[in-house]
């Protein structure tokens, strides 16, 4: 049968069939491997992560330590947060000459299952005073204070200026 094909036509034919063994022989046995071979690494990349799940559990608890001391202490209700506030502020404030003019209406609002409640202190008194009572608030880590305003304001009566500065002091509540 193959004696009647030119050897131009058997070498095309052998050419062929290798290349067909060729691709049968990949599609059998490489091209499997290779799929054992990626869920290998899966495997492998999974029994690493859970070797060292006790290390990254202890790495995210003290992450989430680390943002418990940059958010401040918690409340459970936003009267415990006024009331711990005012407690350390007021003797603290009676002691440097601080005058606390204004409590405002503190504000709520929600967002991502928390309530942020954000309560403001207005005081009156030198900046250097002002500033030591920032420093408490932040030392006693009742609340995280997000902003502080510094305003100048004249009295016309006495002719005289004063500083006053508004604490804002937030607490975050999980609902």
């Amino acid at each position: 049968m193959f004696s009647r094909f030119t050897y131009k036509q058997k070498t095309g034919l052998l050419i062929a069939g290798a290349l067909l063994l060729l691709f049968i022989g990949y599609k059998i046995a490489i091209s499997p491997t290779f799929a054992l071979l990626g869920k290998i690494d899966v495997q492998e990349t999974k029994i690493n992560k859970a070797k060292t799940a006790n290390s990254d559990i202890s790495k995210a608890l003290k992450s989430l330590a680390l943002l418990k001391t940059k958010v401040g202490k918690t409340s459970p209700s936003f009267e415990e947060f006024q009331k711990e506030l005012l407690n350390s502020v007021v003797p603290f404030a009676e002691t440097k000459k601080i005058k606390i003019s204004e409590i405002k209406l503190p504000h709520k609002a929600s967002k991502n299952n928390y309530e942020i409640q954000t309560l403001q202190i207005e005081c009156k008194a030198n900046f250097k005073a002002l500033t030591e009572l920032l420093n408490h608030i932040q030392k006693e880590n009742i609340g995280r204070v997000c902003s502080v305003n510094y305003e100048l304001r004249k009295d016309y009566k006495l002719k005289r200026r004063f500083l006053y500065a508004t604490f804002y002091v937030q607490n975050y509540l999980a609902l």
